[in-house]
């Protein structure tokens, strides 16, 4: 009687094959499921708003206050992008809903961004266009596609440092406009 259930379950399971290879509909593990509306809206406010104030507000108040007294080294993006490093474990914490196993990948996609526009920022003029420009046409081209499932923690750090830049960048023109 039990190998005429094993048989008999063995014809269920060729049929569930069967219909699974015919059928053109997808199905997306759990972790990869898609967001919600109010999910993409809350990504977009903590992954994308969140870094680029604050690298608004560190790039104007460095343009503002130590670009005049000539004291400073460091362009404004580059002193937003080391805010953004320096308060990574935070941003790790508030935005990433993971246990800090993770945090390593997170500064691997921190990082690899960061060295690049860090040292492009002292290249002179081409940093504009690469640093500011480039890196924002970058940006919303990434952003529609890692707001529709859950993020790598790497690609999460990418996003944050790329957010920085652009902020701090803003806050420096909108500091130096106030300036003159």
């Amino acid at each position: 009687m039990v190998e005429e259930l094993d048989a008999g379950q063995s014809d269920d399971l060729d049929t569930e094959q069967s219909v699974d290879q015919d059928s053109t509909m997808k199905v997306l593990p759990p972790s990869q499921e898609l967001l919600s509306i109010g999910m993409i809206l809350r990504n977009v406010s903590i992954h994308a708003m969140t870094p680029l104030i604050i690298g608004l507000m560190v790039g104007g108040l460095w343009q503002y206050y130590a670009s005049e007294d000539l004291i400073a080294n460091l362009f404004p993006p580059q002193v937003g992008l080391l805010a953004m490093l320096i308060l990574s474990p935070i941003m790790y914490f508030l935005t990433i809903p993971r246990g800090w196993d993770e945090y390593g990948y997170y500064m691997i996609g921190q990082g690899s961004i960061f060295v690049f526009l860090f040292m492009l920022w002292f290249a002179g003029f081409g940093a504009l266009f690469c640093g500011a420009y480039g890196i924002t046409i970058l940006w919303f081209a990434l952003m529609p596609n890692w707001t529709r499932r859950l993020a790598a923690p790497a690609k999460i750090g990418f996003m944050h440092i790329i957010a920085a830049n652009i902020g701090s960048f803003l806050g420096s023109i909108v500091a130096n406009s106030y300036m003159v």
